[in-house]
């Protein structure tokens, strides 16, 4: 989850919960990394978005399990 705070700098507030038994996939990468984006959807795919947060294993791509490209 993610909320626009300001504009003068841009700042956004980002929430990421944690699995039980692990960190999610989006807080391992955000770390190791040091970076991250922000994307956002059409209505479309606002199912699929969605879809794509319920707890996969971390060896399972969301994209393809829900057939998106």
């Amino acid at each position: 989850f993610f909320n626009a705070i300001g504009t003068d700098p841009g700042l956004i507030v980002l929430g990421i919960s944690n699995h039980p038994d692990r960190p999610k996939d989006t807080a391992v990468n955000i770390e190791r990394t040091g970076e991250f984006v922000v994307n956002l959807v059409p209505k479309q795919f606002a199912q699929a978005m969605s879809d794509s947060a319920t707890d996969y294993p971390p060896n399972v791509s969301e994209v393809e399990e829900l057939g998106l490209t």
